[in-house]
């Protein structure tokens, strides 16, 4: 099935496991990952990272597509359990972290830009979780990648 990116204005991506993958075998797939990003950005659309993972600044530049990112959200998770609806937790290390959820980033992101529909956008994450979450609660058309392969590039219409 052909996921078409051609009336989207806003992709938002996921980094671990979705653009990027721990593999040293995936250098193809990171290349056209970088290809993908390139190709996006000069069709002028608006790329938005959301990710968990403390440091995507590295991973970015080692991909050497950092550039190509609108925003880059990667917030830090709180070592502070409350029972906030608006966060979902982790065990790192054997200690419970809280961390806000992707619809709360996504929707403060659409807030800042102003006059965008949620079917402007398009949601890439390998977690199931984020993926219910920014569907339910946003409406936003969300993709589930597959981890062990990342995002079907050969599926994409743009």
């Amino acid at each position: 099935m052909e996921i078409s990116l051609k009336d989207k204005s806003i992709i938002f991506f996921d980094l671990d496991y979705t653009l990027y993958l721990y593999n040293e075998k995936c250098t193809d797939y990171h290349n056209s990952i970088i290809n993908l990003i390139k190709e996006l950005k000069f069709l002028n659309k608006k790329l938005i990272l959301i990710s968990y993972n403390i440091e995507p600044y590295k991973i970015l530049k080692k991909m050497k597509i950092i550039d190509y990112f609108d925003y880059i959200i990667h917030p830090h998770p709180y070592n502070i359990i409350n029972t906030d609806i608006y966060s979902k937790f982790a065990y790192v290390n054997g200690i419970l972290y809280e961390y806000p959820l992707k619809s709360i980033l996504i929707k403060k992101i659409l807030d800042e830009y102003g006059l965008y529909s949620i079917y402007e956008c398009i949601f890439f994450d390998d977690n199931i979780d984020n993926i219910i979450d920014v569907k339910s609660k946003l409406f936003i058309n969300s993709v589930q990648v597959n981890s062990l392969i990342g995002i079907e590039i050969h599926k994409l219409v743009y």
